[in-house]
């Protein structure tokens, strides 16, 4: 897709649903409501790591084939990619009214297999393959999955929304802090793993919602689970010493670090997911 064609970007004034705008969909890890998501196991759980996976490839196809263009644009917008690598920058409105912010956007999506369902002010949608969210729905009673790439009011990678009924949901991936991960060299050699981590950790969310410590750790243990396909160890020092070297990107996260050392059966936790996806994906190694 060429970037003359995604000149509504910044034309439609139209937010994104409920993220920015203030509908009636809360994110999960604040949300103080039960989740009221019906399930069967174990389909459901290997139905979201599918999907999860299908998520990140996409998102990492079209990151790879742009890299090249991405580390231009943030040589010639240095002021720019300052500014989005600040927390503050995240509470001054859509970042997309940035010319780094919105062309890192534009060649992103114009390298994605996937096509652009919708285009908002503040983001754009990507359409899911409809066979990828029929095994969800197929095991839970989930209605619909979106996913977009936005610009997201909020200090985080990605997050995920349901409406009330927790039916309907929303995963939002906040383009403008991916974009210092995406180009600085000492942040992009881990780039990848990220993504994979981060994708899991929301898809998580679905079925662990809500504002308690609980979910939000099963989520983090899903999430570290997915950053290399191996059997991760049982025993916290074993794991702690193994993230240290090899995953710093997920140990520099204090609640990850929590997780391990200071949750009874945090270490376990993470060993039973990679448990579970080693069970229900027989292909090779993933990024």
């Amino acid at each position: 897709m060429s970037a003359d064609a995604l000149r509504p970007i910044t034309q439609n004034d139209a937010s994104l649903p409920n993220v920015n705008a203030g509908a009636a969909y809360s994110k999960h890890g604040r949300a103080k409501r039960h989740p009221l998501l019906r399930v069967v196991e174990p389909a459901f759980a290997v139905a979201g790591m599918q999907l999860a996976d299908a998520i990140t490839d996409e998102l990492l196809h079209g990151a790879d084939v742009a890299t090249d263009e991405w580390v231009k644009l943030a040589e010639e917008y240095p002021d720019d990619l300052k500014f989005v690598g600040e927390s503050e920058a995240y509470s001054s409105g859509n970042l997309l009214r940035l010319e780094l912010v919105q062309r890192f956007l534009q060649t992103w999506i114009g390298h994605l297999r996937w096509p652009i369902a919708q285009v908002f002010g503040d983001g754009v949608e990507i359409a899911l393959p409809a066979d990828l969210v029929a095994s969800l729905r197929q095991s839970s009673s989930l209605l619909t999955l979106r996913v977009f790439l936005a610009s997201v009011q909020d200090v985080c990678c990605a997050t995920m929304a349901s409406d009330d009924g927790h039916l309907n949901y929303r995963l939002y991936v906040n383009v403008p802090i991916w974009i210092p991960i995406a180009v600085v060299p000492q942040f992009r050699a881990s780039a990848a793993r990220q993504m994979r981590m981060i994708m899991h950790h929301e898809m998580a969310h679905i079925r662990w919602c809500g504002g308690d410590l609980r979910n939000e750790l099963i989520a983090h243990a899903r999430g570290v689970a997915f950053l290399a396909r191996r059997s991760w160890p049982r025993d916290r020092g074993e794991l702690q010493e193994l993230f240290e070297k090899e995953h710093p990107e997920a140990w520099n996260n204090a609640e990850v670090r929590s997780l391990v050392m200071d949750t009874h059966g945090g270490a376990r936790l993470i060993h039973a997911w990679g448990e579970r996806r080693l069970r229900a994906d027989p292909k090779p190694a993933v990024r």
